[in-house]
């Protein structure tokens, strides 16, 4: 994503490559993961929690309920798709179609990537 779109190969870290260097130093086990979430989640045996967002190893997108607003009044409905939805100055009656119109950008199976910044829509 951003300026690492499109470099996978220079970049790609997985979650199994993630968790062996962690169990180096720590046991741990996987906590369920709820419905929806972006992150896997491990519990130390010390009791401490960890994440890894791991969509490109680990795809979370077949249940995602996401929604993104930025700052200039457009919706994202999926973080792979470059062309947002506009709110701004949407009236009530327009809005049901803006959201299902974001909706409808959902991906299926997992995350493709995008030239945008996740600081541009604030993440």
């Amino acid at each position: 994503m951003g300026h690492l779109h499109g470099k996978i190969d220079e970049y790609f870290f997985s979650q199994k490559d993630i968790l062996s260097l962690i169990n180096r130093y720590y046991n741990f086990s996987p906590v369920s993961r709820s419905d929806s979430a972006t992150a896997n989640y491990w519990r130390t045996e010390e009791g401490h929690h960890f994440g890894i967002i791991a969509n490109e190893s680990h795809p979370f997108c077949t249940d995602c309920n996401r929604l993104r607003l930025d700052a200039y009044g457009n919706i994202y409905g999926c973080l792979s798709n470059n062309n947002p939805v506009s709110i701004a100055h949407t009236n009530t009656v327009g809005f049901e179609f803006k959201l299902r119109e974001a909706l409808a950008q959902k991906q299926s199976i997992k995350f493709t990537g995008s030239k945008l910044s996740m600081l541009h829509i604030g993440g």
